[in-house]
């Protein structure tokens, strides 16, 4: 072989490895060469400021908030594009640094578009992307007809797509009078535009309204037994919102309340009550003998020729004894030499009565600080958070010696009993 040739062999075999290498840095600058990410990671591409498109793809397996952040510190992303399983565009952002929306369950592709812009010197951006599950996202998505409006039930939390410029239509019933609460949150609202949240009668006038913020927006109406419409509108960018009418039969539950659809769904079945003044007490501690009244009736338990439980300070005579008799021998509350009816319920002890009373199962694999695996009760919380009954508060305590208070406790057994408050 002469020397020409076996020149010319080396520069083909170089500049093919040189291809193939390029080829592989933008190997995902096509849909169907999507690279598959893991959520709540890192990304980082190299790439060309020639207006080339990355495309990622995704999974979730529940509703909830999407959350992509760059951390290049750079301006070389033009935008951000979210598209189906069909690969068709559902909505695209101009790049921020941050953008949160909401996201129903399936598979996904996300398209990071870059400029064309040879002043900017940079090779590569990072992006972030977390995904958190919101255990208020539903996939109940209102009709752009008023005749048609999305029927919706009180004290839930439902989810519309906003697109720009169209309205949303919902509808619910009153049988009669009462006080409602409306509230519309928003993630993607800023300080200019945001959505509005009319609340309309049967004539179709407008009794109130509120702009939805990334908090909630927020009104009360005192309204008449009838049918009522909910008017979603706004220019602002498309995205996903939430919607709630709320409603409470106490004086000091706030319609507003972080707890009031758990608190009202409780009262409605008559698990938890009242006081006769008309106040709940939310924030009243709940006592071991309350609590047992309150199992019994969540689980219909019979009280009839249940053993003694054989408590030092539980006579027949007490006021909680045959329901203190019921849980205990279905092994919702331990046996011991006292039960202490009046003492605050503790999380920890109030985690082994729901594990126990609904026979729940599952391992939480994150990490609780302030519970040792060795303590008793830990299983008991570990299975309590693997159900998503209970939130770790953001430091991952769970506090097992904090008193549970009336609202708390309405949570805990909404959750159990009705997948829409998780």
């Amino acid at each position: 072989m002469n020397k020409s040739v076996l020149m010319a062999f080396f520069f083909m075999l170089i500049s093919t490895l040189i291809w193939n290498d390029s080829v592989h840095a933008q190997s995902n600058n096509r849909v169907e060469n999507a690279e598959d990410i893991t959520l709540n990671s890192e990304i980082e591409t190299i790439h060309e400021l020639d207006g080339s498109v990355y495309y990622y793809s995704f999974s979730i397996e529940r509703h909830g908030k999407f959350i992509l952040e760059l951390l290049t510190e750079t301006e070389i992303i033009d935008t951000y594009t979210i598209l189906d399983k069909n690969k068709e565009e559902i909505l695209s952002n101009p790049a921020s640094s941050t953008w949160i929306l909401g996201l129903p369950k399936g598979s996904y592709y996300l398209a990071v578009s870059t400029k064309q812009d040879p002043a900017v010197n940079a090779e590569s951006f990072t992006l972030q992307i977390n995904f958190e599950i919101d255990k208020y996202f539903k996939n109940s998505l209102g009709t752009n007809e008023i005749a048609s409006a999305t029927p919706i039930a009180l004290n839930t939390t439902y989810q519309g797509f906003h697109y720009a410029n169209e309205n949303d239509y919902f509808t619910f019933q009153l049988t009669q009078k009462k006080r409602v609460g409306i509230k519309g949150t928003y993630a993607n609202a800023t300080l200019y535009d945001s959505l509005t949240f009319k609340l309309l009668d049967e004539e179709i006038n407008v009794i109130n309204y509120t702009l939805a913020t990334p908090e909630g927006g927020f009104f009360e109406a005192e309204l008449s037994e009838g049918t009522y419409v909910i008017d979603v509108w706004g220019s602002s960018p498309e995205g996903y919102y939430d919607l709630e009418v709320t409603t409470s039969d106490f004086k000091d539950v706030a319609l507003n309340h972080w707890a009031v659809k758990e608190v009202q769904f409780l009262s409605d079945f008559d698990i938890i009550k009242g006081y006769q003044n008309g106040n709940f007490g939310p924030d009243d501690e709940v006592r071991r003998g309350q609590a047992s009244l309150m199992f019994v009736r969540a689980l219909n338990l019979d009280l009839d020729n249940r053993p003694n439980p054989g408590f030092e300070d539980i006579t027949t005579d007490h006021i909680y004894y045959k329901e203190i008799a019921a849980v205990v021998d279905e092994g919702i509350f331990p046996k011991g030499e006292t039960f202490n009816a009046f003492d605050p319920l503790k999380r920890s002890d109030m985690a082994f009565a729901l594990v126990n009373a609904y026979h729940l199962q599952g391992t939480y694999n994150g990490d609780i600080v302030d519970v040792d695996k060795e303590e008793p009760n830990y299983p008991y919380i570990n299975t309590l958070a693997a159900n998503q009954v209970t939130n770790l508060y953001s430091d991952g305590t769970f506090k097992p010696e904090s008193v549970v208070n009336r609202a708390q406790f309405s949570v805990f057994f909404a959750r159990i009993l009705d997948e829409r408050f998780k």
